[in-house]
């Protein structure tokens, strides 16, 4: 129903795709779409994930507020004052504290997986580490046995001699 609502609208496109359609694949592979549904908006460039309501209303009231407003991107060219604005706007928005924590959120996640997996990789080398220099020190305890065993036969093979 918001697409026929917005089918006219100079500024703001609401556009549903199918991802399970071969055709959109590359399209959804592109802007990360995975999960269905999902719905993202903004700059094409750069869409970001929508977590509000579902209902019509609250996504008719996210687009009027959000989509109804251009973009600045390479479409939209924006000057000073208007990039200005729109940064202001959604600093001062709602939504704005929702993406921080999101962003905040995902860092953590983030650096608590990057640790997890460089205690691994750690794990790992410290396991190969360890099994070279018994490796290593197995063939050197070979090596001085065999020059020993020939330092001894050397010295039994004088005293015969």
């Amino acid at each position: 129903k918001l697409t026929t609502d917005w089918k006219d609208d100079k500024v703001g496109l609401i556009a549903k795709v199918d991802c399970s359609d071969d055709n959109n694949k590359s399209l959804c592979k592109k802007n990360k779409v995975y999960d269905f549904p999902t719905i993202k908006y903004g700059d094409p460039n750069s869409l970001e994930f929508y977590d509000g309501g579902r209902s019509y209303e609250n996504l008719s009231q996210f687009a009027n507020a959000v989509v109804s407003k251009p973009v600045c991107n390479s479409i939209h060219k924006c000057d000073d004052e208007e990039m200005k604005s729109q940064m202001y706007e959604w600093i001062l928005s709602d939504n704005s504290d929702a993406t921080l924590r999101e962003e905040r959120q995902m860092l953590k996640m983030m650096s608590k997986e990057f640790d997890v997996e460089s205690k691994k990789l750690q794990d790992e080398y410290q396991r190969l580490s360890d099994e070279k220099d018994a490796k290593v020190q197995a063939v050197t305890g070979l090596i001085m046995a065999k020059n020993i065993k020939k330092y001894r036969e050397k010295k039994e093979n004088n005293k015969n001699a």
